[in-house]
C-alpha cells in the first residue's frame, strides 16, 4: 500500500518525516535466521527495510518474523530461506507513506489497516531511495488528543444513517432513554410518532433503488424542517421513521403529524428526470399510554401507523387499545381468512393473496404518479 501527501505548511500539522526513525535495512538475500539474529541485537527494532540491489522491497516486522519461526518446525523450514522467499510466503504489503506527510493523516492511515497489521511498523520514505522505519509507539506518542478525535468520530458515525444523516436506529434509542426518563420523572407530556412511506415497494421496482434512496433522503429532510429542534428524529429502519416529542401532548402530536403528512403530500423529488410524490401514513402515541415505556411507546404507535395504513394510507392515527385490538384481530384475520383447518398452506395461500392484492394497488398508484409527470410535460 503506498500513498504520498503533499506537504502544507500553511497547516502547521507536523509531519512524520519529523518523527525519529530508524534506519533499519536488510538485503533480500539474508537468510531468516540471520535477520532474527538482527533483531535479537537491536530489541527495539520493531521491524526491518528490506531493499534489492538498494531499492526498496518491503518491510519485515519482527512480529511476522518469531511468528513464523514459532510455529512448528518453523526455525527448520525458514531459518535457511532468505528474506526474498520468507516475504512472499508469508507477509503482506507494506504500508509506504511519504515524509510530507501529516501525522493526523499518517495515523489514520495506518489505523486503518486490518487488525492483524493495525500495529505493525511503517517505511518511511524520504527522497527517492532512503526509507526508514517508522513504528507505531512513536506515530501515536503525544497523539492523545487526536486518537480521541478518532474515537469520537467513529462512535458518531455508529449512530448516525449514512443515507440520511439523521439518527440511525441506536442513535435515536440513547438519545430517547434519558428523554423518557426525565418525562416520567417530571411527569410531562410526551408523544411519538411512527412514520411510513406509503408503497414505497414499488418506488424501488419501477424507479430502482438508487432513486429510491433520494426519496428516503428528501423524506428525511422533510420530516427534519417539519418537527422542531427539541424533537428527536431517527431512521427505523427501510422507509421508515421515528419520532419523539418532549413536552407535548397526543393533540399537539397529532397537530404535528398531520402537519408532517400534508408536506409529504406536497413533496415532489426531482431525480434522474422523474418527477417523484409519495405519501406516509402516520402512528401517534402518548407516553401516558405506554405506561412510561420507551419500548411500549414505539409499538403502540407502530400499531397506529398500521392502522393508518390498513384504513387506505396517507392519514395519521392515533393509538388507543380498542385500535390495538383492531389491528391484532385484522392481522389474525389475514391469516385465517378461508381457513378453517387452521392449516398452514392455507394461511400462506390467504396471506400471499393480500400481498398480490397490495401489489396491485401499489402499481397503480405509481401509474397514476406515471400519468401525473406525463401531463406535466405536455
Amino acid at each position: 500500500m503506498y500513498a504520498s501527501f503533499p506537504q502544507n505548511s500553511s497547516t502547521g500539522l507536523k509531519l512524520i518525516g519529523d518523527l525519529p526513525s530508524i534506519p533499519s535495512t536488510v538485503d533480500v538475500h539474508t537468510h531468516v535466521g540471520d535477520v532474527a539474529r538482527i533483531f535479537n541485537k537491536n530489541p527495539t527494532w520493531t521491524g526491518v527495510i528490506l531493499t534489492f540491489q538498494n531499492q526498496f522491497w518491503g518491510l519485515l516486522s519482527r512480529r511476522r518474523c518469531f511468528e513464523a519461526l514459532g510455529k512448528p518446525f518453523g526455525i527448520e523450514i525458514y531459518s535457511k530461506q532468505s528474506i526474498l522467499e520468507f516475504y512472499r510466503q508469508c507477509c503482506s504489503e507494506s504500508l509506504v507513506l511519504d515524509a510530507a506527510t501529516p501525522i493526523p493523516e499518517a495515523v489514520r492511515i495506518a489505523l486503518s489497516r486490518g487488525t492483524y497489521e493495525m500495529y505493525d511498523p511503517l517505511a518511511v520514505r524520504h527522497g527517492d531511495q532512503d526509507y526508514r522505519l517508522l513504528d507505531m509507539h512513536t506515530l501515536l506518542s503525544g497523539q492523545s488528543e487526536l486518537l480521541e478525535n478518532l474515537y469520537r468520530e467513529v462512535q458518531k458515525l455508529s449512530i448516525r444513517d449514512p443515507l440520511t444523516n439523521i439518527a440511525n436506529r441506536r442513535g435515536f434509542f440513547d438519545a430517547a432513554r434519558p428523554e423518557v426518563a426525565a418525562s416520567e420523572n417530571e411527569h410531562t407530556d410526551m408523544s411519538a410518532l411512527m412514520i411510513d412511506i406509503d408503497h414505497f415497494k414499488v418506488v424501488n421496482d419501477i424507479y430502482g433503488h438508487f432513486v429510491g434512496d433520494w426519496v428516503i433522503r428528501a423524506v428525511a429532510e422533510e420530516c427534519q424542517r417539519s418537527l422542531r429542534q427539541t424533537d428527536l428524529l431517527g431512521r427505523f429502519g427501510g422507509e421508515e421513521f421515528i419520532a419523539l416529542l418532549p413536552d407535548t401532548s397526543p393533540e399537539t402530536a397529532c397537530k404535528i403529524a398531520e402537519r408532517l403528512r400534508a408536506k409529504i403530500e406536497e413533496l415532489v423529488v426531482f431525480i434522474e428526470g422523474y418527477q417523484i410524490s409519495v405519501t406516509i401514513s402516520v402512528g401517534v402515541c402518548h407516553l401516558r399510554d405506554a405506561k412510561g415505556s420507551l419500548d411500549n411507546l414505539l409499538t403502540q404507535a407502530d400499531q397506529a401507523m398500521y392502522a393508518a395504513k390498513w384504513a387506505g394510507r396517507n392519514q395519521v392515527m392515533v393509538w388507543d387499545p380498542y385500535l390495538a385490538h383492531q389491528v391484532r384481530k385484522d392481522i389474525h384475520a389475514a391469516f385465517n381468512q378461508n381457513s378453517q383447518d387452521g392449516s398452514w398452506a392455507a394461511r400462506r395461500q390467504t396471506a400471499a393473496a393480500r400481498i398480490y392484492d397490495e401489489t396491485i394497488e401499489g402499481w397503480a398508484h405509481a401509474l397514476e404518479l406515471r400519468d401525473r409527470e406525463t401531463l406535466k410535460s405536455v
